[in-house]
């Protein structure tokens, strides 16, 4: 089984972590302490459904949603008929041992890479699988099936999301809005609203990762991600026929029910990104790659005292008024820059150095869209020397 992982520093010590024994776990795969209550589940024509639309807090769709009611013909069969021999597909892949996707690889980030594939080559295969948003586009059938099932719903773009059960994708965060309708299968929720954002330790701006945390939620590691131990998460379980309504900004951990069962959903896109790229932006500017002195020398105070007029300290200046606009007076702004820094979250951080090239499905400026065959054939070759040298030892024992 191919698969894909985020590997850090952070996380290497969380996976090392010894479990405690007789620690009670959720639904979701992580410990039960955790977890605070439960998503709340609506029927998709309860009068409830628009406050949680208007309010930005997430729920579960049941009782037959027209989302997804129209669509519970898709099958792996069925999709492979429908998309034909194109090699229209990102599939993400990584060895067998692997159960935790993440969807950028390279030194610093995470084990496997991208390739195409058509569906029909895909779907016989024990691999996690994620299809990108265009990949739909070249089958008018199912542009028809989209078209009935989404209705008057403005929704951006659909993407399809295939695996055989058992997979994971880490904790993260998406800029638009997400109703994700489930198809095949389960999958087993954890989410968390944006207020826990600096609890679960994302990943730096303008790191590849950076709408990802560097908390491990399955293993959690207190001494090296303290504030964790604050958080505290809603769990669900999205069975076929439900649809999740996922506001933006809202922090997220998926868990594939099952372990080789197929296992099929679909995103629909809707809404407008927002806008939270200016301190990335204006810190790149600065520093380039090394934003994350800049971020440290603001919540430090230093800039107070940089020469008026340069461009540092006005772009400083701008960041400061602009995030007291947002949450609220100087003092709100000195906290939240002072807990982006706590624990390592910034430079020099607790993440792992990348670099070399990025792969990663998802259109990110400077990283490739899939793995280039040398590399493919590399990995393949090592992962097969340690399957040998892994034989080897268990017949010695």
């Amino acid at each position: 089984m191919l698969d894909a992982h985020s590997v850090h520093r952070a996380h290497t010590r969380c996976s090392a972590r010894r479990r405690v024994r007789g620690e009670r776990r959720s639904l979701a795969g992580c410990p039960a302490w955790l977890v605070r209550g439960q998503i709340p589940r609506l029927r998709w024509d309860d009068p409830l459904v628009e406050q949680h639309l208007r309010s930005g807090e997430p729920c579960i769709l049941t009782g037959g949603c027209p989302l997804v009611a129209s669509l519970a013909h898709w099958s792996f069969d069925y999709l492979a008929d429908a998309l034909g021999p194109q090699n229209a597909l990102s599939v993400h892949f990584a060895p067998r041992r692997v159960s935790v996707h993440a969807r950028h690889y390279g030194e610093g980030l995470g084990e496997g890479g991208v390739r195409p594939m058509s569906f029909q080559k895909f779907a016989p295969l024990l691999w996690y699988d994620e299809e990108e948003d265009g990949s739909l586009s070249g089958s008018a059938q199912l542009a028809a099936d989209l078209g009935e099932a989404a209705g008057a719903l403005p929704f951006k773009t659909a993407q399809l999301w295939a695996g055989h059960g058992g997979g994971v994708t880490p904790c993260h965060y998406d800029a638009l809005h997400n109703f994700l309708a489930q198809l095949r299968g389960s999958k087993r929720l954890l989410l968390l609203p944006p207020s826990e954002s600096y609890r679960l330790y994302p990943y730096p701006v303008g790191h590849p990762m950076d709408n990802f945390a560097m908390a491990d939620l399955c293993e959690p590691d207190l001494r090296t991600t303290p504030a964790l131990a604050a958080a505290r998460a809603l769990e669900g379980e999205l069975h076929p026929g439900e649809v999740l309504w996922l506001p933006r900004y809202h922090w997220h951990q998926v868990r594939q029910a099952g372990a080789s069962d197929e296992n099929l959903s679909l995103n629909f896109w809707v809404g407008e990104k927002g806008t939270t790229e200016f301190a990335s932006t204006a810190a790149r500017a600065i520093f380039g790659e090394r934003s994350g002195p800049f971020l440290n020398a603001l919540a430090a105070g230093e800039d107070g005292r940089w020469p008026a007029g340069s461009r540092a300290r006005s772009t400083a200046e701008r960041l400061r008024a602009e995030l007291g606009g947002v949450i609220g007076g100087e003092a709100a702004v000195g906290s939240l820059l002072r807990a982006m820094t706590l624990d390592g979250r910034l430079w020099p951080g607790i993440a792992a150095d990348v670099t070399g090239e990025v792969v990663s499905g998802e259109p990110r400026r400077g990283s490739l869209r899939q793995t280039p065959p040398e590399e493919m054939a590399r990995m393949l070759e090592a992962e097969m020397a340690r399957t040998a040298e892994g034989g080897r030892t268990r017949g010695e024992g």
